[in-house]
């Protein structure tokens, strides 16, 4: 999908490749505003108010186009709904839990009368950190300074600084790529090089490591 911004922030679609379809379902279910007519010097553009109408989300404007699509079924699907912030749920071993998400996984444990796994020990927790952020593992000196920091927020400070790490967009950004169907090559019976297709690979890689906005991200 190719999208250009005008300095009103409209959004015009040029094209959607069957691979990027849903990122058109994105932008249409949280609203748009119209972009104008393409015209030539000898053709000024003619916009009617209709046409300069902006488009609402889909939950609360009739005329966005998948509001009209869905017939208002499916828009209750827990992707497609807006983030909110619920209550944390009461529990029985308050001890147990560390941060805001400990109170939903004890409660379903509690419901399921299951108690929680002991918690690990540093060097295993240094390690499944490293491969799930960044997909390499720790050295033997960053594991004994991991298991010997007596700081109490020691795992905070080393996600921290796992995320800040270059290597971190390299590891996550190729879920994305294998979204859009990235490739070096064409692929198939002709499957010739694409010399300057890394570019793209590289800002992805930039997008993610300056946790760049998503809205402004599928817009670039």
């Amino acid at each position: 999908m190719s999208t250009h911004g005008t300095p009103s922030n409209r959004i015009r679609i040029y094209c959607v490749t069957a691979s990027s379809c849903w990122l058109l379902l994105i932008v249409a279910l949280h609203g748009y505003a119209a972009a104008p007519t393409a015209t030539s010097e000898s053709s000024p553009a003619v916009q009617t108010p209709a046409q300069e109408q902006p488009i609402g989300d889909a939950w609360s404007d009739p005329n966005n186009p998948i509001a009209q699509l869905f017939e208002g079924q499916r828009l209750d699907l827990w992707s497609l709904r807006r983030p909110q912030r619920p209550a944390l749920p009461p529990v029985k071993q308050e001890d147990w839990v560390r941060n805001s998400i400990g109170p939903f996984i004890l409660e379903k444990l509690e419901n399921k009368q299951l108690t929680p796994s002991p918690c690990t020990d540093r060097h295993t927790l240094i390690r499944r950190l490293y491969f799930d952020l960044i997909g390499l593992p720790p050295s033997p000196q960053e594991i004994d300074a991991f298991i010997n920091d007596s700081s109490p927020d020691v795992y905070e400070k080393l996600v921290d600084r796992l995320l800040a790490n270059p290597q971190y967009g390299v590891r996550w950004v190729r879920y994305w790529l294998d979204v859009v169907r990235y490739a070096d090559t064409n692929g198939f019976e002709r499957d010739e090089f694409r010399p300057t297709q890394y570019h793209y690979r590289d800002y992805v890689v930039r997008a993610f490591n300056n946790d760049k906005p998503f809205d402004t991200f599928i817009r670039e």
